[in-house]
């Protein structure tokens, strides 16, 4: 098999995620790394059935329960390839582990996990996560370090470039922690779609077309079931908090319970399938969707000021330091619209997914006025 990752870039790999651990306990060592990227490269490119393999691999000791084999499969190409079809994405994993000084498959086990995941849902892309984030992307031969900067945080990044100042408590972890499933499950849909996040309370017609489906009152079936989950207030964080909140024990029985309601979550992201922009609130009360928005023909006279996430180790963010673009260039119809519906409404956000899976997130700050762009946002997500 021929080498696919460099042993320079191996190591700084592998030194990123021992001081994200602080120990490194939990992790594969240095060359069994190079051997789990290597083996999740090449089976990335393969196809079963004429299928594109997907798979995630978990790198975690041997449990005393759970889906274990009789006699363990050494990791290679061949047995991903023939194991893929048993996982259901986003839920279940191979479970690798070091046995006798080979690295092997025991199981399948469940996700979400705090441990190293190596995924791959398309030929030639791996995603790295470690303590429940996206800490890595490799894609078209590039490595993409997403732990700096907010950049593993998508609804602080969005705080950050948008100079809203939002007092980050428990409840607003819980709400945005929500908020970037139901994002998730826009992109999984496959379709493309408009996200609109607007606040509570405020007139969001100007801007508008149509409305093709209102919901009177407003749909509050996912706010009700993120409430049942936590009928005694929010989760209590308590290390580093907030900054550091996903290294809490809370959270991992935040991402187990909201895991819990995922169907609940997907069915308000495939509402973004349907023609126009879906209009949640910042409770995730769901006002609208099917809603067209206007676009001015003279949109090219505004100007957009742009991050792309992945493009260079970003230093703190500063608005009016972004290179900007016209905003005719920055994409077609449905980025136009959305981005005039932010200038219209200051201290709204859009979430605009193409169909090809990528993500950019739209808004206006709330100090300077200038319009932004977040580009690649999908990187960010978990």
């Amino acid at each position: 098999m021929r080498a696919f990752f460099g042993s320079e870039e191996t190591t700084r790999l592998w030194q990123f995620f021992r001081d994200l651990s602080g120990n490194g306990s939990g992790l594969p060592g240095l060359e069994q790394l190079q051997q789990i990227l290597e083996v999740a490269f090449w089976a990335s490119l393969e196809k079963e059935e004429a299928r594109p393999v997907q798979f995630c691999l978990l790198f975690d000791s041997r449990p005393q329960e759970g889906l274990l084999f009789e006699e363990a499969l050494p990791l290679n190409v061949h047995s991903i390839v023939k194991l893929a079809p048993a996982l259901v994405m986003a839920q279940t994993a191979m479970g690798i582990t070091s046995e006798n000084g080979e690295t092997v498959i025991w199981g399948t086990a469940a996700l979400p996990t705090q441990a190293l995941t190596v995924e791959s849902d398309e030929p030639g892309q791996l995603r790295l996560r470690f303590l429940d984030r996206t800490r890595v992307v490799i894609r078209s031969g590039q490595i993409i370090y997403l732990a700096h900067d907010n950049s593993d945080n998508l609804l602080f990044l969005v705080n950050s470039v948008s100079e809203y100042d939002l007092k980050i408590t428990p409840f607003f972890l819980l709400l945005s922690e929500a908020l970037e499933k139901i994002i998730q499950a826009m992109l999984e849909q496959g379709h493309g779609g408009t996200l609109l996040w607007i606040p509570n309370a405020r007139d969001w017609s100007a801007g508008v077309k149509s409305i093709r489906y209102r919901c009177q009152p407003a749909y509050a079936g996912l706010r009700q079931a993120i409430d049942s989950l936590y009928p005694d207030g929010p989760p209590g964080f308590t290390a580093d908090y907030p900054e550091n909140y996903r290294k809490d024990p809370e959270y991992k029985v935040l991402s187990r319970k909201l895991h819990s309601i995922q169907s609940v979550i997907a069915s308000v992201g495939q509402l973004t399938a349907v023609d126009g922009a879906t209009v949640i609130n910042e409770d995730l009360l769901v006002l609208a969707f099917g809603v067209m928005l206007r676009a001015q023909a003279n949109d090219g006279q505004d100007e957009v000021r742009i991050l792309e996430l992945g493009a260079a180790q970003q230093g703190p963010v500063k608005l009016e330091d972004l290179p900007s673009l016209r905003l005719a260039q920055l994409g077609g119809a449905r980025h136009r619209s959305a981005a005039e519906f932010c200038l219209r409404h200051p201290e709204s956000l859009a979430f605009v997914a193409s169909q090809d899976g990528s993500l950019t997130i739209l808004g206006c700050g709330c100090k300077s006025g200038l319009l932004f762009a977040i580009r690649r946002a999908e990187l960010a997500l978990q």
